[in-house]
């Protein structure tokens, strides 16, 4: 009989000292590698051992972000499998509340050449039943042109910044942009999240990041050799 994970998974976290959208995001992000362990054999047992899921979106709605030493459930399912392409939901909850709710993109790669590969019946399989997305799918980004300019910054790559696969884990996009919001922003709650990965970034890589404002919206364009890397959109409101 196949191996069959928990389709609706879910993993609890405590939060740390840490609770701003990139932290908040990493628990999230971490639960979809937890629902791969959570299978008998892991890795192993998804015959995945020569393939990676890599995130090409996020599309996220914040209710609240949970505050440091809170309890947190995070659950996450599969929602549909596309040619090359898996999409997978999320939900945050703490004291019964859903405080963030998530839709992903993933693109499944060969590790040896990082070429494109369709995920075949038998891996499949092993995700169990679809469930539906929690949000209306929209994973549109906005346009840059809409925006006005605010500042443009170089990062280089850092250890800290790169995962088990070797190139930058998408939350590190996000903590760069951190370092550089402004300050009537920092001081307000995030509402809604966007991202687009497009060309994946390496040790000691030049990023050249790009902030754009519009009320309380922020578009971030992050190049590398003058190419899009990555589109980030995040919305803000007044902290309740």
């Amino acid at each position: 009989m196949a191996e069959v994970m928990t389709n609706r998974f879910s993993q609890a976290y405590r939060i740390g000292v840490y609770n701003d959208l990139p932290a908040v995001m990493d628990y999230v992000q971490q639960a979809s590698f937890h629902h791969t362990l959570s299978s008998p054999s892991g890795m192993a047992g998804l015959d995945e051992t020569g393939f990676v899921w890599v995130l090409t979106h996020w599309q996220v709605k914040i209710s609240q972000l949970p505050a440091a030493g809170d309890e947190v459930t995070v659950s996450t399912w599969p929602v549909r499998f596309k040619g090359y392409f898996g999409e997978r939901g999320f939900e945050l909850c703490a004291g019964g509340k859903s405080l963030v709710v998530a839709n992903s993109n993933w693109m499944l790669l060969k590790r040896s050449n990082l070429t494109p590969a369709r995920p075949d019946d038998a891996m499949l399989k092993k995700y169990g039943d679809m469930h539906p997305f929690l949000l209306d799918k929209d994973f549109a980004m906005p346009k840059v042109a809409d925006f006005e300019f605010l500042s443009e910054h170089t990062y280089e790559v850092s250890r800290r910044d790169i995962d088990n696969n070797k190139h930058t884990n998408n939350i590190s996009y996000l903590r760069w942009i951190w370092d550089f919001l402004p300050a009537e922003l920092y001081a307000k709650q995030p509402a809604a999240f966007k991202a687009a990965y497009k060309k994946e970034s390496r040790l000691h890589d030049s990023m050249n990041i790009k902030l754009y404002k519009r009320a309380d919206e922020l578009f971030v364009l992050i190049e590398k050799e003058g190419k899009t890397a990555t589109e980030i959109y995040i919305s803000w409101k007044e902290k309740s």
